[in-house]
């Protein structure tokens, strides 16, 4: 995975991280009847849902970015081989690659990583 993958990655597993430790701390607080000084958390179904939300926006987020590279990887790749010239061969095809990603194939990516995903 090149390198800008692996930055995009992580930083929205930082965020998503941040995120889901506000939602885990969201609910009301109750005192549990069968211990003494033990509080628990209880959360509400709208609460679980916006969890359980979460962490199928995550895994399907990190199979698009998977996505993503690997179309990018293909087109750059492509672009390369079938360049006519010598003299130039090979410059600007990763970037080319992303812009077509970009503008040609984000939808299908989009569309290729819901279907993987459940698998």
């Amino acid at each position: 995975m090149p390198a800008y993958g692996v930055v995009l990655t992580l930083s929205i597993t930082v965020f998503w991280l941040a995120a889901s430790a506000y939602m885990f701390t969201e609910g009301a607080v109750a005192k549990d009847s069968t211990w003494t000084n033990v509080y628990v958390l209880q959360w509400d179904s709208g609460t679980k849902t916006k969890i359980a939300f979460h962490v199928i926006a995550f895994i399907w987020l990190n199979t698009f970015l998977v996505g993503c590279t690997q179309m990018v990887v293909a087109a750059s790749a492509s672009m390369w081989y079938f360049s006519q010239s010598n003299d130039v061969k090979g410059r600007w095809t990763v970037i080319e690659g992303f812009c077509t990603v970009l503008v040609y194939h984000l939808g299908s990516v989009a569309f290729g990583s819901a279907i993987i995903f459940p698998c």
